[in-house]
């Protein structure tokens, strides 16, 4: 995703249920689940499905026999979906009129004779377990507390560590703790740059300091404002003209980055990286090494950065979020925020860059201390 930001960068572009009704039936006294408690005279049973049979919930009641069982509104039953039996969830609450109370929905089975409802485990005053259809309880799993400073690494381009601003003094000042920064100067993602590859940053701090669970990103800018010549003859063309967009070497220069940006962040995941925050270029003035017409290629790749990193998550089958900070939005109307070398940031951009990195790292509880109470020890 960072090579969609390409554009933006000059020298080093920047790159987180249902019961069924009771009825009297002194015959039904199947052996079953039985979740009844103490409750008023009376029997129920609960009714069967087409083809099955479901076991019945039985309870002891004050002057009867059965009483309220697994699941029901108003005293529980079971039922047998066609193909199978049904299974009854073993859901107890307090006891009641009518016996114990039971979760909604309780256990009726479906079609293929399996378990369903959407309190499996818990009756409505017996307990907090919280079930999805099918009666399997949701399991909510909070991201990691952050233990260390190191444990948050900031790889990328000039966006990120650069002359013209303070990024890194901003963001410690803003987080209250200094992150590892890594980022340098004229890194891109795949194609060429003068400082070496973003992912083999990453991968020396990873070296380092294994125990890494987020990431501030930036990449893609140099991708394009100092792409290797001898493998895309012609790229230096992409940040000056209007259709550089319908370029095929422009085109195929994204693709590497964007390539490349996939890789680190299935890379970044099985390293137990759990959150990324990337951060994609605004509109540049351009200008100089700038080029004249940046934001054309910018435009082109934005929204394919920006879809890499919504994708992160299935990319990375859920071990890894992607949170994408566009820039553009933030840098409107604030030409004063720019360096006169066309393309960088100065301090006043790079400290409200800080405050929106700061701000997805505690809206979306992104390696917060353990005091923040949002994740886990």
């Amino acid at each position: 995703m960072m090579m969609m930001k390409t554009m933006r960068l000059s020298l080093g572009a920047a790159l987180v249920f249902v019961g069924s009704a009771c009825r009297n039936d002194p015959a039904d006294e199947t052996p079953g689940i039985s979740a009844g408690g103490a409750g008023a005279a009376g029997s129920v049973a609960p009714a069967a499905g087409s083809g099955g049979t479901g076991p019945s919930a039985a309870g002891s009641a004050a002057a009867g026999r059965t009483a309220v069982g697994m699941a029901g509104a108003a005293a529980g039953s079971t039922a047998a979906g066609s193909g199978g039996s049904g299974t009854a969830g073993s859901a107890a609450g307090s006891g009641g009129a009518a016996g114990t109370s039971s979760g909604a929905g309780g256990s009726a089975a479906g079609e293929g004779g399996g378990q369903a409802g959407a309190a499996g485990a818990a009756g409505a005053a017996g307990g907090s377990v919280e079930a999805g259809a099918g009666g399997s309880a949701a399991v909510v799993v909070k991201p990691p507390c952050l233990k260390k400073p190191s444990q948050v690494v900031v790889p990328g381009d000039s966006y990120l560590n650069w002359l013209t601003h303070t990024f890194p003094d901003d963001l410690t000042r803003e987080a209250g703790m200094q992150y590892r920064m890594l980022a340098v100067g004229g890194a891109s993602m795949a194609s060429g740059g003068i400082a070496g590859l973003i992912p083999d940053q990453l991968t020396s701090a990873l070296a380092m300091d294994p125990d890494a669970i987020a990431a501030v990103m930036s990449g893609g800018g140099n991708d394009i404002l100092i792409a290797d010549a001898i493998k895309y003859p012609g790229a230096d063309r992409c940040k000056d003209v209007l259709d550089s967009p319908m370029m095929k070497v422009c085109q195929d220069v994204i693709a590497a980055a964007l390539g490349a940006a996939r890789k680190l962040m299935v890379d970044a995941s099985e390293a137990g990286i759990r959150d990324t925050i990337y951060v994609f270029y605004p509109h540049i003035p351009g200008g100089g090494f700038g080029g004249m017409n940046p934001n054309a290629i910018l435009d082109y790749s934005s929204p394919m950065a920006k879809k890499l990193c919504e994708e992160a998550e299935m990319v990375t089958s859920g071990k890894m979020r992607c949170h994408f900070l566009d820039l553009v939005p933030v840098f409107e109307g604030h030409a004063d925020w720019f360096a006169d070398d066309g393309i960088h940031e100065n301090s006043l951009g790079s400290a409200q860059m800080a405050k929106e990195v700061v701000k997805i790292m505690k809206d979306k509880c992104i390696a917060q201390p353990e005091s923040s109470g949002c994740c886990t020890p």
